[in-house]
This record gives structure tokens, C-alpha cells and sequence, in this order.
């Protein structure tokens, strides 16, 4: 999940927003890359914020990735 302040926590990890890219390719080494991921962000972002969390859940390797709605 992502919030307001751009905050990401992953299971139970935190990550700041300007080093996810490369700290959760080396994090999610250790996970199930067969997993269905769900990334829910706070509605005050901004698209393109949403989108690169998306590129780097990707680019890590997985390949069920969803984006979570409130309703």
C-alpha cells in the first residue's frame, strides 16, 4: 500500500517512495514471485506515482499484479 505521503509498506516492511525501485528488487528475491500482488494507494496521488509501483512490482517479476479500488 502506498499513502499520502508516498510511504510503502509491503507484508510488514516500509519503503520510501525514492528508493523502491531498487530496494524491492532486492526484497522481493526472497518471495513468491508466483504471488498475486495487490497495490492500494491513497486516492490524493497521482497516476503516474501508482504507475511506476506498478513498473517496479513488475519488473521484479511478478506477473499477477492488481491495483485495489475502494468500492
Amino acid at each position: 500500500s502506498i499513502d499520502k505521503d508516498k510511504n510503502l509498506k509491503v507484508n510488514k516492511d516500509t519503503f520510501l517512495y525514492n528508493a523502491f525501485m531498487d530496494n524491492f528488487s532486492t526484497y522481493s528475491k526472497n518471495l513468491d514471485l508466483k504471488a498475486t500482488v495487490l497495490i492500494g494507494a491513497d486516492k490524493s496521488l497521482d497516476y503516474g506515482t501508482v504507475m511506476l509501483i506498478l513498473a517496479a512490482v513488475k519488473q521484479a517479476g511478478f506477473t499477477e499484479v492488481s491495483l485495489a479500488t475502494n468500492g
